[in-house]
């Protein structure tokens, strides 16, 4: 048994053997992502084939490529880079009221802040000091002592009479 894999871009796309001219064209997709988080970065077009009639983007093989928009260049990211920082969030509740197994986490993350008050999550590689605790223990005290009935026992008899039984208060 053979298994061949051929790309998809090798293989001629047709309509019952016959590719209409002029019935798909190169369009605009999307932006690349900006080469760079601040400071001024580059970004470049992406192109698909779409179907004129429908204006759906389908499989680039039914575009010619040699008709295809060279990409364009356009800067992104102009603001200035601030320094990331740490940023926590509240702990959460404790996940016991007492003994020595309870803990409580928060989110920490590395931020850095953009213009006009939006902010980004960093990798923690750009904040500088020691990263704060995410979590710790937490209602370490003993938990209270609690009753539990046992089976029972058999009652001794003893004979008193009220004038020897003291109670102490």
């Amino acid at each position: 048994m053979y298994k061949y894999i051929i790309h998809e871009d090798s293989v001629p796309v047709n309509n019952n053997n016959v590719i209409q001219e002029d019935t798909y064209e190169w369009a605009l997709k999307s932006w690349s992502q900006c080469s760079r988080p601040c400071a001024g970065g580059f970004q470049y077009t992406k192109y698909g084939c779409r179907k004129k009639a429908a204006s759906k983007m389908v499989h680039r093989g039914y575009c010619d490529v040699s008709k295809k928009p060279k990409p364009i260049r356009r800067m992104c990211n102009l603001q200035d880079c601030t320094q990331p920082q740490w940023i926590t969030e509240d702990w959460e509740h404790c996940t016991k009221t007492c003994g020595s197994l309870g803990f409580h986490i928060r989110t920490v993350r590395c931020v850095q802040f953009l213009k006009e008050g939006t902010n980004r999550s960093v990798h923690s590689k750009y904040c500088s000091g020691e990263k704060p605790e995410s979590r710790r223990h937490c209602n370490r005290l003993p938990c209270p002592a609690h009753w539990r009935p046992g089976a029972w026992s058999e009652v001794m008899s003893y004979s008193y009479t009220w004038s020897e039984v003291m109670i102490y208060i």
